[in-house]
């Protein structure tokens, strides 16, 4: 009596010591993994036959904050692009458009004036870049408490199936008849195709299709920061996408900057007009540079946001249809129905083989 005693009060002690402990662990490994800023380790010269192979994946952010202190001290853009992402070179120095590119390769793009990048389209691009990302962790925030519903009730009816497993000997006796085998197959179907489905449904929510007039404003904007007038800039944008393709070949071909903006305003939606408004304005006005990349900049960015702020709004109506067509039937099947058919084959109704 007196070795249990002693054995319990030394668990209970060792218990009181650790937990503390492996509380503050494992909260510093949660809160480094979510909120420890991401790591972009510069590339510099290594002696012949060390390998540089990294596996750290290049920030962005970073990458255009490098990029500007190289142009700072003189190096050319091609030599600072290769000694500090040379994957990139390929699509930001070669003449033909990149439909799949990445944003940091088309603002990069329009960074380059004869050779050189500008620092301050550099610092442009990592404002556009910074406001990416927050709003995109915006939307993973919004989004979070539906993602934890659906975890939750996706996993809870196969919690209560492997409980009761364990626990109900009925269970275990008739889990391979045809009645309860019936019930955990279409169960597990439903369960697995309800969170497929909304999951599709969120990552779809987060992963916004690049509009051609949001694009076009960002490239527009950078080369306007590189030091090019609205003309110019417009005139660059043939190597964006097919609508700056567009716009472009009007200003080549020495029509008005009024009718060049035309395919700006078609079939672009609000944000194509407010840019093509914009732009003719300042050009009429003779607005600062500052002042129109200004505006450009707050146009591009509201209707960004309002554009995933309209697709997260959906997105509960959206989850309705996963739920309630297949989740919840999982439920019933994986967490109700075998505790009935288990209780019908002990009081020898029609699923017991004795009848």
């Amino acid at each position: 009596m007196l070795a249990a005693l002693c054995a319990g009060s030394m668990a209970f002690a060792w218990l009181r010591f650790l937990s503390p402990r492996l509380y503050l662990y494992f909260d510093r490994q949660c809160t480094m993994k979510r909120f420890a800023p991401p790591h972009f380790a510069t590339q510099s010269p290594q002696p012949q036959g060390v390998s540089t192979k990294t596996t750290d994946s290049p920030d962005d952010i970073a990458l255009c904050e490098a990029l500007s202190r190289e142009t700072r001290s003189g190096v050319f853009a091609h030599d600072a692009l290769v000694r500090l992402q040379p994957s990139y070179c390929p699509m930001v120095f070669d003449s033909a458009p990149h439909k799949d590119a990445p944003l940091i390769v088309q603002l990069l793009r329009s960074s380059v004036i004869d050779g050189y990048f500008i620092p301050a389209a550099l610092d442009h691009a990592t404002h556009i870049l910074r406001e990416e990302r927050h709003a995109t962790s915006a939307a993973r925030v919004a989004t979070s408490q539906a993602r934890i519903t659906i975890r939750i009730l996706s996993w809870l009816p196969i919690a209560v199936l492997a409980f009761a497993f364990v626990v109900q000997p009925d269970i275990r006796t008739q889990i391979f008849s045809p009645p309860m085998i019936y019930c955990v197959a279409f169960g597990l179907l439903f369960n697995f195709a309800g969170r497929a489905w909304s999951q599709h449904l969120l990552k779809k929510s987060l992963h916004l299709t690049e509009s051609p007039a949001l694009e076009l404003g960002r490239h527009i904007c950078v080369s306007m920061r590189a030091g090019c007038s609205i003309t110019e800039a417009c005139t660059r944008s043939a190597q964006c996408n097919e609508v700056g393709a567009a716009v472009a070949k009007h200003i080549e071909n020495n029509e008005t900057l009024a009718h060049s903006l035309q395919p700006l305003r078609e079939g672009n939606g609000a944000v194509g007009v407010a840019l093509a408004n914009t732009l003719l304005q300042a050009s009429i006005d003779g607005l600062p540079v500052l002042t129109t990349i200004h505006q450009l900049s707050v146009e591009t960015r509201t209707e960004h946001r309002r554009l995933i702020d309209s697709r997260i709004q959906e997105l509960p109506v959206r989850l309705t249809f996963p739920t309630v067509l297949l989740i919840l039937p999982s439920f019933f099947l994986l967490g109700v129905a075998p505790f009935v058919v288990a209780q019908l084959h002990n009081m020898s109704l029609p699923f017991s083989p004795a009848t």
